[in-house]
Formats: C-alpha cells, structure tokens, sequence
C-alpha cells in the first residue's frame, strides 16, 4: 500500500516536473500553481502555458504573463513569453506586470492595484511602467 502511494507520487511529481509542450493534456492547475509558488521553474512555465492555451483553466492571459515572466527569470519560456507579449494589450501588459510585482512581494498577483494606487506619482497610464523605474511597495 505504501509502496503504490509513494509510487504514485514519483509519477505526479514527474509530470509536474515535464514542460508542456504544443498540443499535450492539460495539467492539474492547483497543483501546478502550489509548486510555481515555491519557485519550481517547470511548474511556472506550465501554469503560464495552462493560462495562455486555457488548458484545465480558463484562459486568462494576465496570469499567463505573470508565470511565463517568472519561468523567464528563472531560465525557461522566453519564446512563449514573447509571443504572448505580442498579443497582450498595453493595458494587459502594464497589469500583467503589477501583477507579476504583487505575486513577488505578497506571495498573490490580485494585490496590484494596491502597488499601482500608492505609486500614482508616477505611473501614468498604461505605458508608464518601464525596466528601472522605483516602486514604492505598500
């Protein structure tokens, strides 16, 4: 019995831990988004995959900006990163990266309006954030 539960999740584990690929099943995303959270680099980029394709969630491409950024700064998912940049709006694009700031500093994306309201001095509309800019973190 032990032995089948531990050999059930090896399998889990190494399916969490295989990238998807163009056309592939669609991952389990609670368990994809418990490992992005604790920094699995694979579980990042599946999950920013999951919400770009809608595979198994529904397809959302502010969240799939947000993992497919932090899959890029952990070495993995520049082309699929630059492909949906491509597709987002500037308006997408902005929130995605709030978003991307709010999961860094408090462990969710749907915090950003609160980094975009205390930094309204400077961040006008929608281009206003650029690479180098000093955002004050409420």
């Amino acid at each position: 019995m032990i032995t089948r539960h531990l050999t059930w999740l090896a399998l889990a584990a190494a399916l969490a831990a295989t990238p998807l690929q163009a056309g592939e099943a669609t991952i389990d995303p609670g368990t994809a988004r418990f490992q992005a959270e604790r920094g699995n680099v694979i579980a990042q980029f599946n999950l920013g995959i999951a919400y770009a394709e809608g595979r198994g969630i529904a397809a959302d491409p502010i969240e799939a900006f947000v993992w497919l950024s932090f899959a890029t700064e952990n070495g993995t998912g520049g082309r699929q990163l630059d492909n949906l940049i491509g597709n987002l709006t500037s308006e997408q694009y902005e929130e995605g990266t709030l978003s991307s700031i709010s999961q860094r500093y408090y462990g969710t994306p749907s915090r950003w309006q609160e980094i975009l309201a205390a930094n309204s001095d400077v961040l006008r509309g929608s281009t206003s954030l650029v690479a180098g800019r000093t955002l004050r973190i409420p």
